[in-house]
């Protein structure tokens, strides 16, 4: 069994966590350049229901559903049946607790506080505990992780971020082996588990591979010492990655595309795909669109604090908004008193002014109708109706009955620039 410290001059620096081990496998490079950590609505959503989870055991399903905040996801729990969730009643098993190794040291720790200090490679498990079998033999340290996304995952057997806390508890726990499991959480239906059991082979082997990665990050950091480049390699791994916008390997393709945008459509409209060159191309489009992404939400804040001079005096900018939001008890009032109940009801399956003009058209149509056939006042023919004259009245009738709400906002938009 390696020791790092015997093979490389060890340093405490700071490690990838378990949930980022699989990218820096691939790409060491991404675990020492700056990173910037970004969140998701998906993400969102996993930690709400991670949490919601947890809490049931300790809490109670009502004070874990209390504490959900998002109201579309807290209707979604209450229908879900926990008793299918039979992770949640093994008492043996701890949740949210860490699995630490010092590669210096080749200490592990298992607690529910994170060790302290540079170093440390830490993984947060979900779920942790002992699986005993029939004989003191077979004993296991189980290590569970819900999912709530349908994302594709490495298989049990190559996925990082569950071997590397299996390794180090095994070791902590004194298990011959290890069994790793996926708890894929859906928001209907039965969740999915899968899971696989580690030999002590395997658990030797992804200890092997965990060293071979520290020392692969270690040899990343000293390039960046010293000024050169780590080893960087694009693929999948690149659309979620926290160092996209400081990687030289997708940073240097943006600096072309503003530096040179002739060469790039020249060079375009002479590649083709090919059966070599498309996987390729794939994985570049896929870590393109993320980057570009990234330099969206950059190019968008700073435009919502100082408008950028885009040439031929036009600028991008945030420009004030102002919207009206009708206030649903008062507009139904104003509505009965000026066309009765049943356009009311109509009108408020929605409450905005599309939902009222929709509701006045059978209203309209009647009055055409009568329009047409007759006969007229005074034998005089009237003016034809017109839904927009319907709407008018509408409007005119919420407006006196303090029925709308102003909103002020703002947008970006491309506008002339002022003259000073």
């Amino acid at each position: 069994m390696k020791t790092i410290h015997a093979e490389l001059a060890y340093e405490p620096r700071k490690l990838p966590s378990a949930s980022k081990l699989n990218r820096a496998r691939a790409c060491p490079g991404s675990a020492v350049l700056p990173q910037v950590e970004t969140s998701s609505v998906y993400a969102s959503k996993g930690t709400a229901v991670h949490a919601f989870l947890e809490a049931v055991p300790t809490e109670g399903r009502d004070a874990a559903l209390a504490a959900v905040t998002d109201e579309k996801l807290r209707a979604v729990l209450e229908t879900w049946d926990l008793d299918q969730f039979k992770h949640l009643d093994r008492d043996s098993f701890h949740r949210e607790q860490w699995v630490s190794w010092h590669p210096g040291t080749d200490e592990v720790k298992v607690g529910f506080v994170r060790p302290a200090g540079e170093g440390w490679m830490n993984a947060k498990t979900d779920l942790l505990g002992l699986s005993q079998g029939d004989g003191a033999a077979s004993s296991a340290v189980f290590i569970g992780d819900w999912k709530t996304g349908r994302k594709a995952l490495p298989a049990l057997a190559s996925n990082l971020q569950l071997l590397a806390p299996a390794v180090w508890a095994a070791r902590y726990y004194q298990t011959p082996e290890a069994v790793v499991s996926i708890i894929r959480i859906h928001d209907e239906g039965e969740p999915y588990v899968s899971e696989q059991r580690l030999d002590m082979f395997e658990l030797a082997q992804a200890d092997e591979e965990l060293r071979d990665l520290v020392v692969a990050v270690g040899t990343a950091y000293d390039a960046l010492e010293v000024g050169t480049q780590p080893k960087l390699k694009q693929g999948s791994w690149c659309e979620y990655c926290p160092a996209l916008t400081s990687c030289p390997a997708q940073m240097g393709l943006v600096k072309w595309m503003v530096d040179a945008p002739d060469e790039i459509e020249e060079r375009y409209s002479q590649f083709q795909l090919t059966t070599e060159a498309a996987p390729k191309a794939y994985h570049a489009w896929r870590s393109m669109q993320a980057l570009m992404g990234k330099i969206t939400e950059a190019i968008t804040t700073y435009a919502r604090q100082q408008d950028i001079d885009i040439g031929d005096g036009l600028v991008y900018g945030a420009r004030p908004t102002k919207t009206k939001k009708l206030l649903p008890e008062q507009a139904k009032v104003a509505l009965v008193d000026e066309f009765g109940a049943e356009v009311a009801l109509r009108a408020f399956d929605k409450t905005s002014m599309a939902a009222v003009t929709k509701a006045l058209r059978p209203v309209w149509e009647e009055e055409l109708k009568s329009f047409e056939n007759g006969p007229w006042p005074a034998g005089k023919k009237p003016k034809k109706p017109t839904l927009k004259g319907l709407t008018d009245r509408a409007s005119a009738a919420l407006n006196a009955a303090c029925a709308y709400e102003t909103k002020h906002g703002s947008k970006l938009d491309v506008v002339k620039q002022k003259k000073e």
